[in-house]
């Protein structure tokens, strides 16, 4: 990177994972460097699924433009980091999904860097410039989000980023802490609740209550799997310990006139596969890459879920269900048919 005193450094250090919402910071990445003449980002982290190959192969694409040379740093695996790097860096990148609690904002703050990201789950505990999650499934929405609380972290004064600075190293999280506001949400939830708990019936109320219903009791397993499964005449004994034979077979025995018949259902052969495998991650690896060579990439929710559908679609043997699985006009034909059934639909009846 090129060294300036009046460069901001943001990092990102953690698993390239959906969760961490680093494919967030690829998306954005390329405005922020744009539009802050000042702003540098690193990226560091062992890539965890689909999520982050997508972010790696963005950054690798922006590491290719030259008015980003020496502004921009990724390494896509495991790395040992300096404390010099957290020293040295003046905000920590966290947009996570969701975030139990999160250690990585603390060991930055203790450094005297603030936080950068999203206000959920454990994060927002220590000084820093956080944005709320209205809609997760917009990834438009969380870009846009992200842009604000990068844009307000840029133009802080160097006197407030001093004084959060000064906080994010005084940022205490003491376990006895922890416990009193842990006991002071069990005495809340008690107190509110205690009134509303149903009282439970003893073992005799509940024998009295089945002799005036009339409900048999359950004590073999023959009872349990019913009067027909299992019987001597079924084809198959179906067993709580037998998935095999669960999968294969069905057996169910009438009584008609007075005798018993069997009628079987078979899903299928007990060697062949019943559940179909998912797509590999080199078939997506793969995918994602070809889109986003094609420049076909908004975010990495869509272009995912569209190479999860290619590649479950190259998969399929039925050609009426690979027509219905193409799109037309950005929606599915599947879509287009049941769209047409809920419009003509009550067209119909009325006619009719």
């Amino acid at each position: 990177l090129v060294q300036s005193s009046s460069a901001r450094l943001f990092v990102f250090l953690g698993r390239w994972v959906k969760q961490k919402g680093m494919d967030y910071i690829a998306d954005v990445a390329g405005w922020m460097l744009d539009n802050f003449e000042d702003a540098q980002l690193v990226m560091i982290g062992p890539i965890g699924d689909p999520y982050g190959s997508y972010a790696e192969r963005k950054m690798q694409m922006l590491q290719q433009v030259e008015r980003f040379e020496g502004r921009l740093f990724m390494h896509a695996g495991f790395l040992v980091v300096p404390n010099e790097v957290k020293l040295g860096c003046d905000f920590c990148l966290m947009p996570s999904r969701d975030e139990p609690f999160g250690y990585v904002d603390i060991e930055f703050a203790w450094f005297g860097a603030p936080t950068v990201g999203s206000f959920r789950g454990g994060l927002a505990k220590v000084p820093g410039f956080y944005y709320r999650i209205y809609n997760s499934d917009s990834a438009s929405e969380t870009q846009e989000a992200l842009k604000q609380a990068i844009a307000a972290a840029m133009s802080a004064p160097p006197s407030v980023l001093a004084t959060m600075s000064l906080n994010a190293r005084q940022s205490v999280f003491s376990v006895e802490g922890w416990q009193q506001e842990l006991r002071n949400v069990y005495a809340l939830v008690l107190d509110r609740f205690k009134a509303q708990r149903p009282r439970r019936r003893g073992a005799s109320e509940m024998e009295s209550t089945r002799a005036s219903t009339g409900a048999p009791l359950v004590h073999s397993e023959d009872e349990m799997l019913g009067p027909h499964v299992g019987r001597p005449g079924s084809k198959r004994r179906m067993s709580w310990n037998d998935p095999d034979a669960a999968l294969s077979m069905i057996s169910i025995e009438t009584e008609r006139e007075g005798h018993a018949g069997v009628t079987s259902i078979v899903i299928g052969d007990a060697d062949s596969e019943f559940l179909k495998q998912e797509v590999g991650e080199l078939d997506i690896q793969v995918g994602v890459d070809r889109k986003l060579s094609e420049g076909k990439a908004p975010n990495a929710m869509v272009l995912l879920e569209e190479v999860e559908w290619e590649a479950q679609l190259a998969r399929e043997k039925d050609p009426w269900a690979v027509k219905l699985g193409q799109s037309y006009l950005g929606v599915y034909l599947i879509d287009w048919m049941i769209s047409l059934a809920y419009v003509t639909g009550p067209l119909c009846s009325a006619i009719l």
